[in-house]
C-alpha cells in the first residue's frame, strides 16, 4: 500500500495529443490527395483521465493517473511529459504496444477532425488495472473513469 493518498485516481486512455487548429477545411471534411498546413500545434499527453488530473491540479486536488503506454519512444516521451507536468502517473508497459496518439484537429469554422492511433489503450485489461487501483486506493479516494467505451480490454467488464 502507498502511503501517499490521493483525492482521485483517474484511469482511461492514454494519448499523446497532438493538438492544432485554424485549419483550412469545412464541414465537408478533409479532400484527399490534400496538405492542410497548420502553423502552430501543441503536443501533451492527454485522454480523459490525464485532462482531468490536470484539472484538478488547479483545485489544489492531487490526483493519480493510471493508464497503459506501449514500449515505444512515445511512451517514454508521454512519460516524461507527465513528469515536466507534475501530474502522478502509473504507466503499465506493454512492450509489444504502440503507444496511442490522438491527433486533434479544428478548421477555421470549428468543425473538428480527429485521427486516434495506437493499440496500447486496448491492451488495458481488469488484470493489469485492479492490481494497480488496489495499492492506490483507499475509502476517501474517488474514481474517474475515462474514455471507457474505447478501452476494448476494459469496456466489456464494465459495461
Amino acid at each position: 500500500m502507498n502511503t501517499k493518498s490521493y483525492d482521485v485516481i483517474a484511469f482511461g486512455g492514454l494519448y499523446l495529443d497532438i493538438n492544432t487548429s485554424g485549419l483550412p477545411f469545412d464541414h465537408t471534411g478533409i479532400p484527399v490527395e490534400t496538405e492542410i498546413r497548420g502553423s502552430k500545434y501543441v503536443a501533451q499527453p492527454g485522454g480523459s483521465g490525464v485532462n482531468f488530473v490536470r484539472r484538478l491540479q488547479r483545485f489544489g486536488l492531487e490526483g493519480l493517473f493510471i493508464g497503459m503506454k506501449g514500449g515505444d519512444a512515445t511512451g517514454a516521451l508521454v512519460g516524461q511529459l507527465l513528469a515536466d507536468e507534475r501530474i502522478a502517473a502509473c504507466l503499465i508497459s506493454d512492450e509489444g504496444a504502440q503507444t496511442n496518439v490522438g491527433l486533434n484537429m479544428v478548421s477555421n469554422d470549428g468543425d473538428h477532425v480527429v485521427f486516434s492511433l495506437g493499440s496500447a489503450n486496448q491492451a488495458l485489461t481488469a488484470q493489469l488495472l485492479l492490481p494497480e487501483l488496489a495499492k492506490e486506493l483507499t475509502s476517501e479516494t474517488f474514481l474517474y473513469f475515462g474514455t471507457l467505451y474505447k478501452l476494448d480490454g476494459l469496456s466489456a467488464r464494465f459495461m
